[in-house]
């Protein structure tokens, strides 16, 4: 999917459908992420093949709310492979934006 560049960088959700998406991605991160790699700008995860249904409902999820973000879907048999990437006007978001999909230091 690639980003509107008209909208604004802001997600669209409420603070308590944020906080409960944010703990939704933990779980699954704490779950089923199996490695990733961060790139300046680009977030690439990679997911469980258990978990491919749950990767796809947050990739449609995150679609909707934050349509400023342009995230990539590939699937194989070994799992689901998710790309995230921030537009450069966000740069300086870039880190908290990706905080979310990784796994606490």
């Amino acid at each position: 999917m690639t980003p509107r560049q008209d909208l604004p960088i802001a997600c669209t959700l409420g603070p308590d459908d944020l906080r409960g998406r944010i703990e939704w991605i933990r779980d699954l991160t704490r779950d089923a992420l199996l490695a990733h790699e961060r790139d300046g700008l680009v977030l690439r995860l990679r997911y469980a093949a258990r978990a491919r249904d749950l990767v796809r409902e947050m990739v449609r999820r995150e679609q909707e709310c934050c349509g400023f973000l342009d995230v990539l879907l590939e699937e194989d048999a070994q799992g689901s492979a998710v790309t995230i990437t921030v537009p450069e006007k966000a740069r300086g978001a870039a880190d908290l934006l990706f905080a979310t999909y990784v796994p606490a230091p």
